[in-house]
């Protein structure tokens, strides 16, 4: 019997750890404060990140504080990106930046040698809204995309004079009325900063107030006000 229990609590002890293992190849043990650390800039205010700032910085200054980066230290580690990706388009310039450790990528994209826009997609983890509000400032308006491909879903998006942020929901097929939600845990899982948000609209606008959730309904919404292209 003895033998049996041992036997039993063995098994039990190598299930933990090999779950332990498991979990820490997943990402699962990064905190938010790792996420956020890497969008907080120590440097600089937001927009500006790490000495880039949309509207301001040239292209020739963007290479400079990007290679930069390969031996900055973060402000609350010594994180630094794992791959840095450099690709030149007919509009303008994109580098991305793989933290691949904490499962983000960061995307600089240039038009006309000047920084126009910085992304933050979280791949892994997603950061709560409350911790994003307290970095990119309060939002003005909540803006709501309504598509439906295979399955139907909303964007939702927070936007400020310097900022826009997004999260994603998963909707039902029927019906005619839906809620969007804004809670302080709310998962965000894209960051955008901007000298200015220039955007056509969105299919519905509510002004900020505070967290909570409003309605719609889709038959209502304005088919000359084209929402924006996700991470575009």
């Amino acid at each position: 019997m003895i033998r049996c229990k041992m036997k039993r609590y063995r098994l039990i002890v190598l299930f933990s750890i090999l779950f332990t293992v498991f979990l820490s190849s997943c990402n699962i043990f990064v905190t938010e404060n790792e996420l956020m650390a890497i969008v907080e800039s120590e440097i600089c205010e937001v927009p500006c990140w790490q000495g880039i700032t949309p509207g301001l910085t040239t292209k020739d200054d963007l290479k400079i504080q990007v290679m930069g980066l390969l031996s900055r230290e973060n402000k609350t580690s010594t994180i630094t990106p794992t791959y840095i990706g450099e690709k030149e388009r007919n509009d303008g310039l994109w580098i991305t930046l793989t933290y691949k450790e904490l499962g983000i990528e960061v995307s600089v994209y240039g038009r006309q040698n000047i920084v126009e826009k910085i992304e933050f997609f979280f791949v892994n983890q997603k950061p709560r809204l409350k911790s994003v509000l307290n970095i990119v400032g309060t939002p003005e308006i909540v803006g709501v995309c309504h598509e439906i491909f295979e399955i139907r879903r909303e964007l939702v998006y927070f936007e400020n004079p310097i900022s826009r942020f997004l999260y994603t929901k998963q909707l039902q097929i029927n019906g005619t009325s839906f809620t969007v939600e804004y809670f302080p845990g709310t998962r965000v899982e894209w960051i955008e900063f901007l000298e200015n948000p220039k955007y056509p609209g969105y299919d519905f606008v509510y002004p900020w107030t505070d967290f909570g959730q409003s309605s719609f309904n889709p038959e209502n919404d304005d088919p000359d006000r084209p929402c924006p292209d996700y991470g575009k």
